[in-house]
C-alpha cells in the first residue's frame, strides 16, 4: 500500500511539474498582468497554504525572476512574506485538529519534531529551527503543526519563518537571474534551462515527501 501511494505521489509530482512547464507562458503573463508584485505574493501564499502536499510555487518564482522587469530583492521580500504568512494553516491544524492528525501517516514525523522542540527548551533555539526549516526543503508545514500542538505563539513562529522564506526567495531569484544570464552567454535555449530547473524541483519535492525526517531526527535526539 505504501509503495502504491509513493508511486501515485511521484506521478502527481511529475504531472504537476510538466503542466507547469507547458503552461509557463500563460502563468507568467497572468501574474505579471496583475498589479506589481501582487502575483508574486498570491502564488507564494497559496503555495504555502497547501499543507502536507507541496505546490511548486518556487518554480513559478524562478520563472518570474528571469524577467528583468522584476527586482530580485523586492520579489524576495514580497514572496517571502506571502509564503511565510501562508504557513499559519499548519499551526491552526496542530492547534485545533490534534485528534484528526493522530490518525494520519505524518504523526510520527510530527511527534519527532515535538520531541526536538521540547528538548531544546530555550526560546532562542526554536526561532533558529524555524529559520532553518523555512530556508531549506525541510518540512516546515509539519513543524508548524507541531508548534500548534504545543500551543507555541503564532506570531513568535511567523517572524523567523518569514525571514527564512525571504532569504530562500532571494536565493531563488538570484539563481533564476544567474541561469538566464548563463543561458544567454553560452547560447542555451530557454526550454533547456527551464527543463533543468524543473528536474531540480522534482528532486526537492521528492525529498520533502518521501525522506523520513523522523528517522533522521531520532538519530540525533537523545531518548
Amino acid at each position: 500500500m505504501r509503495r502504491a501511494k509513493n508511486i501515485v505521489g511521484i506521478a502527481l509530482i511529475i504531472l504537476m511539474s510538466v503542466s507547469l512547464y507547458v503552461l509557463r507562458p500563460y502563468i507568467t503573463l497572468y501574474l505579471t498582468g496583475m498589479p506589481k508584485y501582487l502575483g508574486v505574493f498570491m502564488i507564494s501564499f497559496i503555495g504555502a497554504v497547501s499543507v502536507i502536499f507541496p505546490i511548486p510555487y518556487t518554480a513559478i518564482i524562478f520563472l518570474l525572476a528571469s524577467m528583468k522587469e522584476l527586482d530580485p530583492l523586492i520579489t524576495a521580500l514580497v514572496g517571502g512574506l506571502g509564503s511565510g504568512l501562508g504557513e499559519f494553516t499548519g499551526w491552526v491544524m496542530g492547534r485545533f485538529m490534534t485528534k484528526t492528525l493522530e490518525s494520519t501517516r505524518y504523526i510520527k514525523q510530527i511527534n519527532a519534531l515535538i520531541k526536538l522542540i521540547t528538548l531544546t527548551k530555550g526560546r532562542y533555539i526554536v526561532p533558529l529551527i524555524l529559520f532553518i526549516f523555512a530556508l531549506t526543503p525541510l518540512p516546515d508545514d509539519l513543524l508548524f503543526i507541531a508548534l500548534g500542538m504545543l500551543k507555541y505563539k503564532l506570531h513568535h513562529a511567523l517572524i523567523p519563518c518569514i525571514i527564512g522564506k525571504i532569504v530562500m526567495m532571494y536565493l531563488i531569484t538570484l539563481f533564476g537571474r544567474a541561469v538566464t544570464f548563463l543561458g544567454e552567454s553560452i547560447g542555451l535555449s530557454e526550454n533547456y534551462v527551464i527543463a533543468l530547473s524543473t528536474a531540480v524541483l522534482i528532486v526537492m519535492v521528492l525529498l520533502m515527501l518521501f525522506v523520513r525526517w523522523d528517522k533522521i531526527l531520532e538519530k540525533y535526539i537523545p531518548k
